[in-house]
């Protein structure tokens, strides 16, 4: 510390300097280094100390109990390191809590309002109890029918649970139609408004579906995988391969895409891109199966098939 605050005496202009003594100061207590951390944290450009510092800070808001500060510190370490495992635990723990100290503090203070009965019921679909989740959004669609995004969670949560049945469809598209008046239109309801075409073996509404879905958000992988699906089954596959390049360059992750380009570049005859596609589809979904057992063995109460946890991080 002293040799640190010699070097700055004569050259205060050297962050890197400033950074270390802070830690210094950090570690022994001293009230100065947090406010001299989060300076240096500000202007330093290494990497390699910026995140050291930052998880100095972070563990500092962490012990804190300033989870909201920590959370924030976190997510810039994420986007340094984004394959950092120490950083990603520790983001983990501190989502998990925050979200656990709302969910407290939600139903201290409304514990029966449409927001609960919502919250309740995505808890029940990461559990995969789809049909009890539709019980709870019916719930708060009671309580509040014009909660902003309500009719469209349930519309999904229905279309998940049993899509074949001709009624659940029906059900499935009064609800995006309420959520259009609701919420307005959306790539999302729209994608789900082509499905259910698709279901019903309706190609033509289905492109139409979809092409919207693709024009209000060009970047909806669901609306270009949806355009794929609808050309290639018009025998189109040249047209298909181009919206179906663009599923995988958005989701590299995306299993399904990487499947339907493959059977796209079988029909166009490009033998080793289709092995390509094949291959990353089956290693992908390999590893979609190894992070479902992580989830079954941290949650051996949902251990069933319906539920996905690995979805969210595997699209």
């Amino acid at each position: 510390e002293e040799n640190f605050r010699s070097v700055l005496h004569n050259s205060p202009e050297l962050i890197k300097v400033l950074a270390l003594l802070s830690v210094c100061e950090m570690r022994r207590g001293e009230p100065l280094g947090q406010a001299d951390m989060e300076k240096a944290f500000a202007k330093l450009e290494d990497v390699k100390l910026r995140l050291q510092i930052g998880t100095e800070l972070a563990n500092a808001y962490y012990q804190q109990g300033d989870f909201e500060k920590t959370a924030a510190m976190l997510h810039t370490l994420v986007d340094l390191d984004p394959d950092n495992v120490d950083i990603l635990f520790f983001a983990q723990r501190v989502y998990s809590e925050l979200a656990e100290t709302t969910l407290n503090k939600l139903a201290i203070l409304s514990p029966n309002s449409a927001r609960m009965e919502q919250l309740i019921a995505e808890r029940l679909i990461n559990a995969g109890d789809l049909k009890d989740a539709a019980n709870h959004y019916r719930k708060a669609l009671e309580i509040n029918p014009k909660l902003p995004g309500l009719h469209l969670e349930l519309a999904e949560t229905l279309l998940e649970d049993s899509p074949n049945k001709p009624e659940t469809q029906a059900d499935a598209r009064r609800e995006l139609e309420a959520a259009i008046e609701v919420d307005g239109d959306s790539s999302k309801i729209e994608c789900r408004l082509g499905r259910i075409a698709m279901l019903q073996a309706d190609d033509a509404q289905a492109l139409g579906r979809y092409q919207h879905a693709f024009e209000l958000n060009p970047n909806d992988v669901d609306a270009q995988m949806g355009i794929g699906e609808v050309l290639q089954h018009e025998n189109k596959p040249a047209e298909a391969a181009k919206y179906l390049q663009m599923a995988v360059k958005q989701y590299p992750f995306n299993a399904e895409a990487h499947y339907k380009l493959s059977l796209v570049d079988r029909q166009l005859h490009l033998v080793d891109e289709q092995k390509k596609e094949m291959q990353l589809f089956l290693d992908i979904r390999e590893t979609r199966d190894r992070i479902k057992l992580l989830y079954r063995q941290m949650n051996p109460q949902t251990a069933g098939d319906t539920a996905d946890p690995a979805s969210g991080a595997l699209p």
